[in-house]
């Protein structure tokens, strides 16, 4: 491996387990740290997306993109993420709206992304808000996705082979994502005993949360294509933007969440 490469490996690895650690701490920890740190990623996703956007500076546009996302999370956080849900439709007409008054010829992207970033952190807030199975959700979805991720990069990158969606991330293999595939399985399998919930369901809910996760990161690559742009940002070195590092988790949470509204519990009750 070239100098340069094992320099941004290790930078990323390091960058890795620090973020993990932090966002680890704070999962466990719980509220209203947890609900703290929402309402941060969501100004941040908010500032991010209106750049990949080409939204020069905080034209009023993307301060309505900025408040329509804190909003509807702080709404989630102090009144019912349910009533939450009419926020964010609100919040993206307002975005879109304000767009085109203002003449951006991002309008309706600017009330995509509106939606885009509220709806993961009404999902993360409801999840986190279970008194009795919130938390363990929250550390089975986060740590089968960045297995997954783990062993997707790795896998792909020791194997290669055909890739998975040339056109939209020319990188990903189907070799990365069967290995991605087989991490998440084995790590929400192996959270089972440790939280109070059997491993076969957690090998089940692995599978699930690694294909969604992939195909999450999917949209982001076919997102960041569509603009024109390599990473969404550069607030985490060695990996790009927090877009770029949550790109799975957002799909997984939205996921994992509408399964506990259709199902009335947790996913680590079912039987």
């Amino acid at each position: 491996m070239a100098d340069a490469a094992r320099r941004k490996l290790t930078l990323r690895v390091v960058s890795s387990l620090i973020l993990a650690a932090a966002v680890g701490a704070i999962v466990w920890y719980g509220p209203p740290a947890f609900d703290v740190y929402i309402i941060v990623a969501a100004a941040v996703l908010a500032h991010e997306w209106r750049r990949m956007c080409g939204e020069a500076g905080w034209s009023i546009p993307s301060l309505a993109l900025l408040l329509a996302a804190v909003g509807t999370v702080a709404v989630a956080i102090f009144i019912r993420p349910h009533i939450a849900l009419v926020a964010c439709g609100a919040g993206a007409i307002a975005v879109y709206a304000a767009g085109v008054l203002c003449r951006s010829g991002q309008a309706s992207w600017l009330a995509i992304g509106a939606v885009y970033i509220s709806l993961p952190g009404l999902a993360l807030i409801g999840i986190a808000h279970d008194p009795e199975w919130g938390r363990r959700t929250l550390v089975v979805s986060i740590v089968a996705v960045a297995a997954t991720d783990i062993g997707a990069y790795f896998t792909g990158r020791t194997i290669g082979g055909p890739k998975l969606a040339p056109t939209i991330s020319p990188k990903k293999t189907w070799a990365g994502l069967g290995g991605g595939i087989i991490c998440g399985v084995l790590a929400a399998a192996g959270l089972g005993p440790v939280l109070g919930f059997p491993a076969l369901l957690g090998a089940f809910l692995g599978a699930l949360l690694a294909i969604i996760s992939q195909l999450g990161d999917l949209f982001e690559s076919a997102m960041k294509r569509r603009f024109g742009v390599k990473d969404s940002g550069d607030i985490i070195p060695g990996h790009g933007g927090l877009f770029d590092r949550l790109d799975g988790h957002i799909a997984a949470s939205c996921a994992v969440a509408a399964a506990h509204l259709a199902t009335g519990g947790s996913v680590l009750t079912w039987r």
